[in-house]
């Protein structure tokens, strides 16, 4: 009986926040829609939706009793950089956790916009919507990010392409590492690990296996245990940044974060060193989209070109 009433209150607890979320910057854009003129609002909103998600995802951890220890520790709030960030993928949880350190923008999957609660956070987040196996919407994503990049903003990619249990870092695939090259912005490598889960008052002997999701698991099955658990320590590890130049080559790049992140799992993955481990899909992809490239779209075999070399 007390699992059940605690399920419900933080079930309750976490839908009256969203709800108090999405009243308050309502009200901001608003505000800002009359306050401001057309030229500077398009920035000041983007500003505000980042800050907006990151009180809101330090809120929803709250609830949940989940710790985030980031590595090495941040003194306050960390200032807004110019960067792409990227991470291994557990869950839906690693955008809460990145989100509560880094104010950033996000880049996922369009059909996470239909879900329930978690597509509208991630709108509210301004996260860029891609369709997975659409090479056309990759190169637009590659495109948008570019841009964002060069308007001094920060974006943050899941290059694994899908979540797994935390044990080992997958394939990371290159293609958004063209957007730092073509931006000439540095990448913040970033590594997600479930330090701690504790259940029924003992910890969990395999915690990652608690708050990642992966297989054929569904969103509600893993939230309606999620909001079990008594408590959880997630650690966020900040890597050394990577600087980027019009010479680097995406493939290079997705070689050594893949060792990088696998350098912050307790478990490293054996292959994180082996750079022609990538997705084929992505070639075949960008070979029958060329097909379709007129010569004088520049962009796109550039940001093709770049991703294969």
């Amino acid at each position: 009986m007390r699992k059940k009433i605690r399920r419900l209150q933080r079930l309750l607890y976490i839908l009256l926040v969203c709800l108090q979320s999405l009243v308050v910057t309502t009200g901001r854009f608003c505000w800002l829609a009359f306050a401001r003129r057309s030229g500077k609002l398009d920035d000041r909103c983007g500003e505000l939706t980042v800050a907006a998600h990151q009180r809101l995802s330090r809120r929803l951890l709250a609830i949940l009793g989940i710790t985030v220890v980031a590595m090495p520790e941040q003194s306050g709030t960390v200032e807004r950089g110019n960067r792409l960030l990227v991470s291994n993928h557990l869950s839906y949880l690693d955008v809460l956790v990145i989100s509560s350190v880094y104010p950033t923008r996000f880049v996922g999957k369009r059909e996470v916009a239909g879900w329930p609660l978690i597509g509208w956070l991630a709108r509210l987040g301004g996260t860029i919507f891609l369709e997975r196996g659409n090479v056309r919407s990759s190169v637009r994503g590659v495109y948008q990010v570019s841009r964002l990049l060069r308007a001094g903003q920060q974006v943050h990619v899941f290059p694994e392409g899908t979540t797994t249990n935390g044990e080992a870092v997958a394939t990371i695939h290159p293609l958004f590492c063209v957007a730092a090259v073509r931006s000439e912005r540095p990448i913040l490598p970033l590594t997600v690990r479930v330090e701690e889960v504790q259940e029924d008052g003992q910890a969990s002997e395999r915690p990652h296996e608690i708050l990642a999701w992966y297989g054929e698991m569904t969103f509600l099955e893993h939230l309606w245990r999620l909001l079990l658990i008594d408590a959880a320590r997630i650690q966020l590890l900040t890597h050394d940044e990577i600087s980027v130049g019009r010479a680097d080559r995406a493939l290079g790049l997705a070689s050594r974060l893949e060792a990088t992140l696998s350098s912050g799992l307790t478990e490293v993955d054996a292959h994180a060193d082996d750079g022609l481990n990538w997705s084929l899909d992505l070639v075949a992809g960008a070979i029958l989209f060329s097909r379709f490239v007129t010569p004088g779209n520049q962009t796109t075999q550039e940001i093709f070109r770049l991703s294969e070399e």
